[in-house]
């Protein structure tokens, strides 16, 4: 029995549910590490993207890892 939640059994719909809730989804703690993924790191590449070089410290790569974890 293929389960409801099949790649090819998800509509759009239940993705930008899916999207929409994640912050409500989050565990206690992965906050701070949630805001450097998608606030934090990409503003900062950014800037320095600005100034000719847009490369992670290794402090940055480290916290991506411990997020992905």
């Amino acid at each position: 029995m293929k389960s409801l939640l099949a790649w090819d059994k998800i509509s759009l719909d239940t993705i930008r549910r899916a999207v929409a809730d994640y912050p409500n989804q989050l565990k206690s703690g992965l906050e701070d590490l949630d805001k450097l993924r998608f606030v934090t790191i990409p503003e900062t590449l950014h800037s320095r993207k600005k100034e000719g070089e847009a490369s992670l410290t290794r402090d940055e790569a480290t916290s991506l890892v411990e997020w992905k974890l």
